[in-house]
């Protein structure tokens, strides 16, 4: 039997809940379903909820909605130990979804109050997005810790599930921090909340950006930025080297995790640092984005933490380049679609998508934000081409038009210059640039050059002897050598 569908496991809720409701009973989703609702992209594989009452068991809940729906049914546990029943609701020929019934207290879920409860917009009841986050990562820390293989399995899903809301709550629900539910959430299960964040952050430091992003969040939850130093990654993408370290000559330096097959992700949408390059020209299929959004530097690598921050999917191709940005390699595929909905919600076209993006590499690099007012260089023109010689012999001889005057020649527009001094090269471009190893090179041969200059131009003794203006010292003479083919 398949998975249920995202509209079976909405029909099944909407049936529980209805239930529950005829009897007097008041409810609230959570889990996997109350993250659908949210945003999440993952199709839940049943349905989670949680009954509001002192007065009934698990087992009395269960059996009040089987009267309650003849498509409720349930069925001895595998577990020949177990005393409970496990409830399913039919959906089709041969087709179920499982639903878990819980009261609060159990896996130290909290008790709502009625008027925290959010509703979807299908008017499904939700538990408040942040206890179901803290709860999200409670279910992470308890499948890790289990003995058991499959509950040890659904760890990564329960990592792409705490990554995503995290990405919804620095977007779309800014304004759910702990101050705006502490007031009703008890101390032991914020206490361990607290436990469980720093864990995560040590376990996946990658996320300490998310975290960061919910500033208030960061910081009423006592999480400190030395207790996880920030290493991001982003899907494939690999951490950059540090700019002391060099390859040897020859060595194909590549990322750890690499992907052979492209296919599921060739409808992805590609997105290559020259897009948000403040230093190119807007609408001639470079820059994308308004300078002031865009970035002096950027990077594939911060393309691909930033797009993970969003709660989007990502494949980082380090070796793949622009044409006509080949000095800074990198690609970063971004899935901001899926079955035709919005993974983000927030992020409803491209340009909007590349704004986001940008904007969030500026929060973490403030040093690459462009900042009016700008300094051009304005680009001269290209010379004109110089007559074609008459050929001897010739009755007729064809004159060359006459160049235009400078006053019409066309002017490129001038372009922005980044801010001086620019940083060392290995942060301007990729790790993986062609252009690291010859321009480290001409950095430090301009290094050299630039201090002989001025010990010569001071008279010390740096210069190498006879060329300190010795008098009598003739110029060397040059030979042109010129080969006819």
């Amino acid at each position: 039997m398949s998975n249920p569908s995202l509209y079976e496991v909405e029909l099944v809720a909407q049936r529980a809940v209805a239930a529950f409701a005829s009897a007097g009973i008041e409810t609230c989703l959570f889990g996997g379903a109350a993250c659908a609702a949210y945003g999440n992209t993952r199709t839940p594989g049943d349905v989670d909820i949680v009954c509001l009452t002192d007065e009934y068991t698990q087992e009395q809940l269960k059996t009040i909605l089987v009267s309650k729906n003849p498509n409720f049914y349930t069925v001895r546990a595998r577990d020949p130990d177990a005393t409970y029943r496990v409830l399913w609701y039919r959906t089709g020929y041969r087709r179920s979804c499982k639903v878990d019934v819980l009261l609060p207290g159990i896996l130290n879920i909290p008790d709502v109050p009625s008027s925290r409860i959010v509703h979807s917009a299908k008017e499904l009841p939700l538990m408040p997005f942040f206890p179901l986050l803290l709860l999200k990562l409670q279910g992470w820390q308890d499948h890790g810790e289990s003995d058991k293989d499959y509950m040890r399995a659904k760890q990564p899903t329960d990592v792409r599930d705490v990554v995503q809301m995290l990405g919804l709550a620095a977007t779309k629900y800014t304004k759910q921090t702990v101050a705006s539910e502490e007031s009703w959430l008890p101390e032991e299960f914020m206490a361990a909340a607290k436990r469980r964040v720093k864990l995560f952050v040590e376990s996946h430091p990658e996320t300490a950006s998310y975290w960061r992003l919910l500033g208030p969040l960061l910081q009423e939850l006592h999480i400190d930025d030395d207790d996880a130093e920030f290493s991001p990654r982003a899907g494939p993408a690999h951490a950059q080297p540090s700019p002391a370290f060099r390859p040897p000559p020859g060595f194909n330096m590549r990322p750890a995790a690499t992907t052979t097959d492209i296919t599921p992700y060739k409808n992805w949408t590609c997105i290559y640092p020259i897009y948000l390059d403040a230093k190119r020209a807007y609408g001639t299929g470079l820059r994308r984005v308004p300078r002031d959004k865009a970035v002096w530097w950027p990077l594939s690598k911060d393309i691909a933490d930033a797009a993970t921050s969003l709660g989007l999917p990502v494949l980082h191709e380090v070796n793949k380049a622009h044409p006509r940005d080949w000095e800074n390699p990198g690609r970063v595929r971004v899935q901001w679609k899926k079955d035709g909905r919005l993974v983000n919600p927030i992020l409803k076209t491209k340009k909007l998508l590349l704004q986001m993006i940008s904007e969030r590499i500026q929060i973490e690099k403030p040093q690459f934000k462009p900042v009016p007012p700008f300094t051009s260089s304005a680009e001269t023109p290209a010379p004109a081409p110089a007559p074609a010689a008459s050929k001897a012999g010739k009755a007729k001889q064809t004159s060359a038009p006459a160049p235009k005057p400078k006053a019409q020649q066309a002017r490129k527009p001038a372009l922005p210059s980044p801010p001086q001094p620019h940083p060392p090269l290995a942060a301007r471009v990729s790790a993986y640039s062609p252009a690291l190893a010859s321009g480290v090179l001409v950095d430090t041969v301009k290094a050299g050059m630039a201090a002989q200059a001025q010990e010569a131009a001071a008279g010390q003794p740096g210069a190498p002897a006879g060329q300190q203006g010795a008098p009598g010292m003739q110029k060397g003479k040059r030979k042109v050598v010129r080969v006819r083919g």
